[in-house]
């Protein structure tokens, strides 16, 4: 990771933006795409990390998803793993996505919007050249099977690996075993870049993306009932991130804020554009009514 760099306006932070993508440019392919990620974050304190690992909840990960589902089926009904869980984290539920965007102003938004942190630095963390997956991708397929079916403070990869038969025999790389397949996805790698399906307006309006945020293997706990189990904790998301080569952070004063916040609503980022939602509009309205203009937080 290198060195923060710090900006006092929209303009500085576009000639920051503009040198990371002509020192490397990302690639949109059928196959394979290697793209800039972007996050904004509010306090440039905070960790990186999915309120699912924040809020130690990783152990109740399936009892959150199968009760909001039991709640409200009609809202998830006909729709793939990733999509749920898309939603469910739109709603509110603690969730091991961590959310991205693949445009740079829309992180450094998020960066400056929340009122409670207007005392504090801001900061946005540039990701480059992600390797990107789609959600109908093996590694999200299975990813989300593990989350949707068994997920737990512990697994049984042997009998949990034959849920990978319900991956698309197109999706399915058949000369790896089904128990190493699910182990490789869900202890094998740090974490999965994904572009989801863009049948959300706010995913759409935000140019949403998400990180799958994996585990690691408990090594300082075995079972003595069941060999075959293995325990899983969180990782350090935030250490495989800034490890990430190329990652950079970018500070946001906290006396720049309001001001970027003002410049970024006369290029149209600005509330009413990322929180489409009716509840959202009312003030904008009110603003514009009042010739206020937008309101940019």
């Amino acid at each position: 990771m290198t060195a923060d760099i710090y900006i006092s306006s929209v303009a500085e932070f576009i000639d920051c933006i503009l040198r990371e993508h002509r020192a490397g440019p990302s690639l949109r392919a059928t196959e394979v795409s290697c793209l800039n990620f972007y996050r904004g974050q509010a306090n440039a304190a905070w960790k990186l990390s999915p309120r699912l690992f924040r809020e130690n909840l990783l152990g109740q990960e399936r009892a959150l998803i199968q009760e909001l589902i039991r709640i409200d089926p009609a809202s998830f009904q006909g729709m793939d793993y990733f999509d749920q869980l898309v939603k469910m984290q739109h709603y509110g539920l603690p969730t091991r996505l961590l959310d991205t965007t693949l445009n740079p102003l829309v992180a450094l938004y998020f960066a400056c919007y929340e009122k409670e942190q207007i005392g504090e630095n801001g900061i946005v963390w540039v990701f480059p050249r992600l390797p990107v997956f789609t959600p109908r991708h093996r590694y999200v397929l299975v990813s989300m099977i593990y989350s949707f079916e068994i997920s737990g403070e512990a697994v049984d990869f042997e009998r949990a690996g034959e849920l990978v038969r319900s991956v698309p025999r197109n999706q399915y790389p058949w000369d790896a075993t089904p128990e190493g397949l699910m182990r490789s996805c869900v202890i094998g790698w740090p974490n999965c870049a994904v572009l989801p399906n863009l049948n959300n307006r706010r995913v759409l309006n935000q140019e949403g993306s998400f990180l799958i945020c994996n585990m690691q293997e408990r090594h300082s706990k075995k079972s003595s009932q069941n060999p075959k189990l293995t325990f899983v904790e969180a990782r350090d998301v935030h250490a495989d991130l800034i490890n990430w080569s190329g990652t950079f952070s970018v500070i946001v004063p906290s006396d720049r804020k309001s001001h970027i916040l003002d410049e970024l609503a006369l290029i149209g980022i600005h509330r009413g554009r990322l929180f489409p939602e009716l509840e959202h509009q009312t003030e904008n309205i009110i603003r514009g009514v009042r010739g206020n203009g937008f309101s940019a937080s």
